[in-house]
């Protein structure tokens, strides 16, 4: 088996893991349904009405994004301090700033 093929499939495991781990913490799991249509490409009319299938690899990358995003949120919250206005949160203060390289 090639080295892509094996790094796809860990990964792929790997979302499994996390998604599953998630789904023990409580997580949100919303399985709402997706349409999908098929559309003449002259007169733009639909042909044809189906139902868009989650495939595994789709839920690998969802999976693999959502841990980028709560990364940064995470980052965020370590490196910016929040400040009210009026008891409104209205823009985070820089705590750190990050390192400059000087030739």
């Amino acid at each position: 088996m090639d080295p892509l093929t094996t790094d796809l499939r860990n990964m792929n495991t790997l979302a499994k893991i996390m998604r599953q781990r998630r789904i023990v913490k409580g997580a949100l799991t919303l399985a709402s349904a997706e349409v999908k249509f098929q559309i003449d490409t002259e007169t733009h009319d639909p042909l044809d009405i189906g139902m868009y299938q989650i495939r595994e690899a789709t839920q690998m990358v969802e999976e693999f994004m959502l841990a980028a995003n709560v990364s940064v949120a995470k980052q965020i919250r370590e490196c910016f301090l929040p400040v009210r206005y009026y008891g409104k949160l209205v823009f985070y203060v820089p705590l750190c700033y990050p390192k400059i390289q000087t030739r």
